[in-house]
């Protein structure tokens, strides 16, 4: 296990993912020059509505009305910022930014997504699977009206922006249960590190 020298908060992350400890311009191509990043956040213990019996149960923020795709849900993420000195620490800044979690540990990377921005640019989005310190969620509302930690039977009923970003959020379920061994339960235990997935 790693952990970043950077000035974010303290992460660890294992040597699969040393390939992200570069700055966002290195993932940057002529066709696609945007690096944007996403979180799939599962319910640490210690939540009030977690339960070591419970199902894993996974962190979603609804985009304000007034945003781009408005009252679609999403997992934390977005662009890299010149000022993040790796593609991991834009990771754990924008949990930090979207939801006020402190990521501990980004455990692997789920997949990637290519698209078009709303103003043209290629983009290609970096979805990782990480973990936070136990602590309350807060959001603001000019990005996201709400946030909640959803089961997985829930996820058919949202409202997201495709069937990409569904089938990425079955696949880090699908994934977390693997972690585990195919348990059902306890549920995801994201505070300790990377090894409390499995």
């Amino acid at each position: 296990m790693h952990s970043n020298t950077s000035q974010s908060p303290s992460y660890g992350y294992p040597s699969s993912l040393a390939r992200f400890a570069v700055a966002p311009s290195q993932l940057s191509t002529a066709a696609r020059p945007i690096v944007v990043v996403g979180a799939c956040i599962f319910a640490p213990r210690g939540e009030p509505s977690s339960s070591l019996s419970s199902p894993p149960r996974m962190l979603l923020l609804r985009r304000a009305a007034t945003d781009s795709f408005p009252n679609v849900w999403e997992v934390p993420g977005g662009g890299a910022e010149p000022a993040d000195a790796t593609v991991l620490d834009a990771v754990a800044r924008e949990v930090l930014e979207e939801s006020a979690l402190v990521v501990t540990d980004v455990v692997e990377l789920l997949g990637t997504q290519e698209f078009t921005s709303s103003s043209g640019a290629g983009c290609t989005k970096y979805n990782f699977l990480v973990e936070t310190a136990p602590g309350p969620v807060a959001t603001h509302p000019a990005e996201h009206s709400e946030w909640k930690w959803f089961r997985a039977e829930e996820i058919e009923a949202l409202l997201v922006a495709n069937e990409e970003v569904r089938n990425l959020l079955a696949a880090a379920f699908a994934r977390v249960r693997e972690l585990r061994g195919g348990a059902t339960e306890p549920d995801v235990a994201c505070a300790g590190g990377a090894s409390d997935l499995r």
